[in-house]
């Protein structure tokens, strides 16, 4: 089953009433969030998958990253994750020896997987716009 967090959730909707958005770009945004949420969740469904475990790492890195996206303004689209988080969450998390080298691995493999994310987000806005 696809974790909850892994939804795109309301908090995006609470920031556009605090700024003052426009009741219709408010709607129209959520309107793409349960639609979002309806795709994922169709994809996804109650299926388990297997994380090999020389991925562990960046998976957990990837989970504990999951809320440091940058969006475009208020269309509620994301464009990449917070490198600087990036950075502070490879600092903490990994040290000890070889830690340059692991750090750079582990940054590599967390840009595919924000490409990977940034692609499917794309996919799924096209399916949208079709439907």
């Amino acid at each position: 089953m696809l974790p909850q967090d892994w939804l795109p959730d309301d908090s995006i909707l609470e920031g556009m009433r605090a700024l003052g958005a426009p009741p219709e770009v408010i709607a129209r945004v959520s309107d793409g969030i349960e639609a979002r949420r309806a795709k994922l969740e169709a994809i996804y469904g109650n299926g388990d998958c297997e994380i090999w475990p020389e991925n562990l790492l960046a998976f957990q890195a990837f989970i504990a990253l999951q809320h440091q996206w940058n969006y475009v303004a208020m269309d509620g689209i994301r464009v990449g994750l917070r490198f600087e988080s990036i950075r502070a969450w490879l600092e903490i998390n990994i040290t000890g020896r070889q830690q340059n080298t692991r750090r750079r691995e582990l940054f590599a493999d967390l840009l595919v997987m924000e490409r990977a994310v940034i692609n499917a987000d794309r996919e799924l806005a096209a399916q949208t716009r079709k439907e």
